[in-house]
């Protein structure tokens, strides 16, 4: 029913983050290769094809009234939606989409439940990861412009799940999938070296090398190099924007808080200082981690480091959304073990308030400040992960 539902619900909304897979695909079944990755720039500005304009036209999307976004995955996706994109109607694509985004919501609620085995029930915990996915910032623009990070998001609680239930190779392989999606979840197989888990980290490696060839055989070098370049370009840019939590765009936006800006998002280069801030911190809580991934048992591992380390990597990164918080988000549920009547429903719903679309929109309408958005969604991230650290463990430990 809740599948359903969603999936109702956000049919009718226009899918601008798949959009992009869906055009790559256009261009590369066309053969033309030039107008799969977006033109070398100085900064990273959101800039797509000049041609994606006729495109989204052809389809009845008006590009001038709905936003566009450049397409920043690896060239292997564009090879796949090239045997599907022009064969079957775009709205049958879209609405599957849609579909296959809500089956993989509940299998990601379901996935979390099964890692925290608590006592709340698996459809009562199901509906909670619902109401977190619909609600906010994070999971509402990700459900309704049907982003790939639900994918991924699904494929890292699969690795995870997987882990904790001792199938390191399924582990390893969901792991690897989703790198070759998004390319942050990379660092997550640390923890798998820190805990010796070499099991799951060959697989992981054997996996990734797989689709990295399979990836240059279909589609060719110089699509890679076009995506390295575009990787490199983001890594070295600010895109400030109501949704933008992340440390670069805190630390650069300190002091313009309460400024009102006519241009919902802002680009630029990344300033030496914060980059070199941005890689401190991502070293030290790098180390942090490792150390107490090796220390720790397997149940503070999975109820505490992993969701820890999910945010820490996302914070971290300069061109983090909102909807790169998915991950950790779907651990939210837990906090109720807390308590009902005291500070695990004050938690849950403070959380859940303060990442909501309500209070966005008030705040956007309200403040006209992308800093200020962005401020407190970061804080709001911050704020569960302080929350993850105070949440009571499983009487159980195991080593």
């Amino acid at each position: 029913m809740l599948i359903t539902s969603v999936t109702v619900f956000f049919r009718h909304s226009t899918p601008n983050d798949f959009l992009a897979v869906y055009f790559a695909g256009i261009e590369y079944a066309k053969g033309s290769y030039d107008s799969i990755y977006a033109l070398p720039a100085d900064v990273f500005n959101l800039s797509y094809p000049q041609s994606w304009n006729l495109l989204s036209n052809k389809i009845g999307v008006d590009s001038n009234k709905i936003t566009l976004y450049p397409f920043i995955y690896p060239p292997i996706w564009a090879v796949f939606m090239s045997w599907i994109a022009p064969y079957i109607d775009h709205n049958t694509i879209f609405f599957s989409i849609y579909l296959i985004n809500s089956i993989l919501t509940a299998g990601i609620a379901t996935l979390t439940w099964r890692i925290f085995q608590p006592q709340i029930s698996l459809e009562i915990w199901v509906i909670l990861v619902f109401v977190f996915y619909t609600c906010t910032s994070s999971g509402f623009i990700a459900l309704s412009q049907a982003q790939p990070q639900i994918l991924t998001t699904f494929l890292i609680i699969l690795a995870i799940e997987r882990a904790y239930n001792e199938s390191a190779i399924l582990a390893g392989i969901s792991l690897a999938l989703a790198v070759s999606i998004k390319i942050y979840p990379i660092l997550f197989v640390l923890i798998w070296v820190a805990r010796k888990d070499w099991k799951s980290v060959i697989s992981f490696g054997f996996t990734i090398f797989s689709i990295f060839l399979t990836s240059i055989y279909l589609a060719g070098w110089p699509l890679h190099q076009a995506f390295l370049n575009q990787i490199s370009l983001i890594s070295s840019s600010i895109l400030t924007s109501h949704v933008s939590y992340n440390l670069s765009v805190l630390l650069n936006s300190m002091g313009s808080l309460n400024t009102p800006q006519t241009a919902a998002v802002a680009f630029q280069k990344l300033p030496n200082w914060i980059d070199t801030i941005n890689k401190i911190c991502l070293l030290v809580v790098t180390i942090i981690m490792m150390i107490t991934a090796y220390r720790s048992t397997k149940t503070t591992l999975y109820q505490k480091i992993w969701p820890l380390w999910i945010i820490s990597v996302s914070f971290l990164s300069p061109m983090s959304w909102s909807y790169h918080f998915l991950t950790a988000l779907a651990f939210a549920p837990a906090l109720l073990r807390m308590g009902w009547a005291h500070w695990g429903t004050f938690a849950f719903f403070l959380v859940l308030s303060l990442n909501s679309i309500p209070l966005m929109i008030y705040v956007i309408k309200t403040f006209h400040s992308p800093p200020l958005s962005s401020a407190i969604g970061s804080a709001t991230v911050l704020l569960f992960g302080i929350f993850i650290i105070m949440m009571p463990k499983e009487n159980k430990e195991q080593a």
